[in-house]
Formats: C-alpha cells, sequence, structure tokens
C-alpha cells in the first residue's frame, strides 16, 4: 500500500490563536463526565473527575485493540482482509477496507487508528484470534469473542477496574464500557509503541487501495491539526471517540518542559467541548507542577550535638539522608514543605530549654540515629532514615 504524507490542498485559513492558559495551581472546570490527567514518567495523577465512573469508550476501545496487534503480529506480516469487514455497524467509521485486500500489518494499523476504521479492527481482530488460536477458520463472530477476552485479559493486567469490552472497535453496546482512569492506562501503554507515537501524531496521509483508488485518512483529533481552531503544540495524539451513547470522548497525550501528560475526558457534550477541556487540563499540568527534589541520597539533613553523660565535651554531628526522593508537586506547594527530624528516642541524652536534642555517644559512622519527615499541610509526602556521617567515640 502506497502512503503518502500530504497537507489537505485546500485553501486553509491559518488562524493564530492564543492558548487557553490556566493560572498556576486553578484547577480547571470541564465539561466532561468524567475525566483524568496523568503524569506518564511518575504515573501521578495530577486531576480526577468520577475516573472510575463506568462509561461508554466508544473508538478509544482502538488504543487496546492497537495494543494487542502489535503484541501478537510482526509489522510486515501480511494480513488478508476478509468478510469480517461487512459485519461492522452500518453507521461505522470505515477506513475503506476490501474483502480479499492484501496489506501488512503496519498498513493496517494506520487503517485502525488514524480514520478510525472500524473494518480494520474486525480485521485486526479476526487475524490476531485466529492466529492466537491456531484456528484458522475460526468464524468471525467466534474470533470477536476471542480477541474480546484477549481484550479485558490484558485491561486487567494493566491494572484496569472497570473495563469490559466485548468488541475491537468501540460500536455501542450496553456491556462494553470502560473508565477515565483505565482508558488512560490504556493509552500510557500504548504510547511506548514507536508506531503508535507515529501514527496518532499524523494530521493526513494519503494511500493508495488494492484497485489503485485514492484514499484519504484524516486524524480527527483537533488537537494535533496545525491549520485548525484549537491546534495544541505540545499535543502528540492519541484517539478520539464519538457515539450518541459515549458522547465526545478524547483521549490524549502531550509533552512539554520534560513533561510528559496524558489525559482522558469522557461523556462532553459537544465536540469543542473536548478540545478545549483536555487543553485546560494539560495547561493547568505543565504550569502548576514542578518535579521538587526533597533530599538526595547522602545529602546532609541536619546536624545534632553528641556526647557522653559525665563529660562537658561534645561534638556537632552531621547526619545524611539514607535515600533521595523526588515528587511531582504542586508549584505552590513548594513553599509550604516543613521538616521534622525525629531522633532515636534510645540514643537522646538531653534536650536543653530551646528543644535542642543532644545524642549519647558513642555513635558509629552509617548508624540510624533517626528519620526526616517531610509534610506539605500536615500530610506526610516523604521521609528517611537519618545516618550517621561520622563515627564519634
Amino acid at each position: 500500500m502506497k502512503r503518502v504524507f500530504c497537507l489537505l490542498m485546500t485553501i486553509l485559513i491559518f488562524v493564530q490563536l492564543s492558548p487557553i492558559v490556566a493560572e498556576a495551581s486553578t484547577v480547571p472546570e470541564i465539561k466532561a463526565e468524567s475525566a483524568v490527567l496523568i503524569d506518564v514518567d511518575s504515573g501521578k495523577i495530577l486531576y480526577e473527575k468520577d475516573i472510575h465512573k463506568q462509561a461508554y469508550p466508544a473508538s478509544m476501545t482502538k488504543i487496546l485493540t492497537a495494543v494487542l496487534v502489535l503484541e501478537n503480529l510482526d509489522l510486515d506480516e501480511t494480513v488478508t482482509v476478509g468478510d469480517e469487514v461487512k459485519n461492522i455497524g452500518l453507521d461505522s467509521s470505515t477506513s475503506g477496507l476490501k474483502p480479499g485486500e492484501t496489506m501488512t500489518v503496519e498498513d493496517l494499523m494506520w487503517a485502525l487508528l488514524l480514520p478510525s476504521g472500524n473494518d480494520a479492527a474486525y480485521t485486526a481482530a479476526v487475524t490476531v484470534a485466529r492466529k492466537k488460536s491456531g484456528n484458522d477458520s475460526m468464524s468471525t463472530q467466534e474470533a470477536m469473542s476471542y480477541f474480546a477476552e484477549m481484550l479485558n485479559k490484558k485491561a486487567s493486567e494493566l491494572g484496569a477496574k472497570n473495563t469490559h469490552f466485548v468488541n475491537p472497535d468501540g460500536y455501542h453496546d450496553e456491556n462494553h464500557y470502560s473508565s477515565a482512569y483505565d482508558i488512560a492506562l490504556f493509552s500510557i501503554e500504548a504510547m511506548k509503541h514507536d508506531l503508535i507515537r507515529e501514527i496518532v501524531k499524523t494530521r493526513v496521509l494519503e494511500t493508495s487501495g488494492p484497485d489503485g483508488e485514492h484514499r484519504l485518512w484524516v486524524n480527527r483529533n483537533e488537537l494535533v491539526n496545525q491549520y485548525g481552531k484549537y491546534y495544541y503544540q505540545p499535543a502528540t495524539g492519541i484517539k478520539t471517540g464519538h457515539t450518541s451513547y459515549s458522547g465526545f470522548c478524547l483521549a490524549a497525550s502531550a509533552s512539554k518542559g520534560g513533561m510528559n501528560l496524558v489525559s482522558v475526558v469522557m461523556n462532553e457534550p459537544d465536540e469543542e467541548s473536548r478540545w478545549l477541556d483536555t487543553t485546560a487540563l494539560f495547561e493547568y499540568g505543565f504550569n502548576s507542577f514542578t518535579m521538587h527534589t526533597f533530599f538526595e541520597k547522602g545529602q546532609t539533613l541536619a546536624s545534632v550535638k553528641v556526647g557522653k553523660k559525665y563529660r562537658k565535651e561534645e561534638v556537632t554531628l552531621g547526619v545524611q539522608a539514607e535515600t533521595g526522593f523526588s515528587d511531582l508537586i504542586l508549584t505552590d506547594n513548594i513553599s509550604k514543605i516543613e521538616q521534622t527530624i525525629q531522633w532515636d528516642p534510645n540514643l537522646i541524652l538531653d534536650t536543653d530549654e530551646n528543644g535542642e536534642v543532644k545524642l549519647s555517644g558513642p555513635i558509629s559512622q552509617g548508624q540510624v540515629v533517626g528519620k526526616a519527615i517531610y509534610t506539605i499541610d500536615g500530610k506526610t509526602i516523604a521521609e528517611t532514615n537519618l545516618l550517621s556521617s561520622a563515627t564519634v567515640m
């Protein structure tokens, strides 16, 4: 299949728009029924709204379908489109695949994710199911059931708690559901694959069918459309979804300043809301959070006097962090970080009127003499054992 990246050859009006910028620490108010924003590298949830609520995922289902395709088929493997493409819903989005057409798995992935082809999803499911089961004569219905079981098993392996899939494309079924959090897990897994990352950030792909007919596959994610009203420069993907039952949905990714974020919005009331809400979530994440190092391994965090009960001599001993710890926190919270030192009560020799502690020697280098606790607004964020930096006799 011939693939040519192209721009739509129509009159395009390039409108420079000011990005929707959320002020630092201002939590956005969004219209989605459920939503989540996750920092990919730390796995930390930066924003949540009914993240475990069951909802219809529509074509976001294809994110996990794509993962299974890449895990079970080789990219240069040849796939033959069968009659399964005749079984998709009448109002399905398609990539125009025809029974008898052959293509590589790589081309099938483009047909699946870029134009969101339900026909490509069915071909992918049948191909994977027959190969995985070892049954080349498996019917389309049997293959759909087999592949659905694979989807649900993979979802569970990734930590999903509220997902149950019955088809590979997300066409509406009351028993086909997921949640914002689960879709985010699938998205993070999918974006580990180079090919998926390439596809979901591509705007348009020109292809040719088996008879040389022209095909134009267009990405429906307006965040990656540099000529569109809702273009968001840091956006890198991922997948839209929409049915009358699911509302407007979007699983999206963005990278900026070393941060990699994934967001999911489900059951938006209109198409514009999914672009605006997702942009607001990303801006909130990028502008409001900072990766802060609380302490590094071996860093001197405090000092303490060490002496003996019947001697006047004392020395000042530095104590060091046993471990290191960094975390993504609200930038406004950095000034609120408080450190508390808890000394080993068995080592405390004396405490003066100012609360300054003196420890009793001897103390060996590397000995645990207490711990440092870090809190924000009274909530413990991190702690580490404190080790003696030297031997004191």
